[in-house]
């Protein structure tokens, strides 16, 4: 068996271990105010050099690689052909060896873990934005008196009363919840 392997639940040892210390990594980044996302690509779907495809043992999905020993011996379950900060990649690596049958218990768990950590990154990133958009109207003064919302909305996003994504919206007012989380209505939007 693999050292990458280890049993008690099929867990995923160190691969597992080394998503963690880069999560950790992109936290410590973004809290020392890292600008931007730099090194995490996005979208590529590709390794760290998009002239060369990755290389990808494909398995006939009726045919279940359920134990490491079971797969092809020159078969390398580290996808080192992709850049380690492509958290895309990473997930679209996951849902191929899932699709093809190849340990989909280890890439489940894995799966999981990539889409945890990329929604953690994209709180922090939005998080980020919103105290920069704070500290702007500190600076240049608080027009609509739009602080207390934006503590607010970050107090709310931080413990987990609400989940940051790209469809639903909420209102708020005067620090003050009004509306939401459903659906951007821009008409709604002017009504309230």
């Amino acid at each position: 068996m693999s050292k990458i392997f280890k049993r008690g639940g099929e867990k995923f040892g160190k691969a597992k271990q080394k998503l963690k210390e880069r999560g950790e990594s992109f936290r410590r980044r973004f809290e020392r105010g890292f600008e931007g996302i730099g090194n995490v690509r996005v979208g590529t779907g590709r390794g760290a050099d998009d002239s060369i495809p990755p290389l990808r043992f494909q398995n006939s999905a009726e045919i279940l690689i359920d134990k490491r020993q079971n797969a092809p011996r020159d078969w390398d379950p580290n996808d080192n052909d992709i850049d380690e900060n492509d958290l895309d990649a990473m997930i679209q690596r996951c849902n191929e060896r899932i699709n093809d049958n190849i340990l989909p218990q280890v890439w489940r768990d894995k799966l999981k873990d990539c889409l945890e950590m990329k929604a953690e990154l994209e709180a922090l990133v939005k998080s980020k934005r919103l105290e920069a958009v704070k500290k702007a109207l500190l600076e240049n003064g608080d027009k609509y008196k739009s602080i207390p919302d934006i503590d607010k909305i970050m107090d709310s996003y931080r413990s987990g009363t609400y989940k940051w994504d790209h469809v639903t919206a909420t209102y708020w007012s005067k620090g003050s919840l009004i509306a939401g989380p459903k659906k951007f209505d821009d008409k709604e939007l002017l009504r309230l």
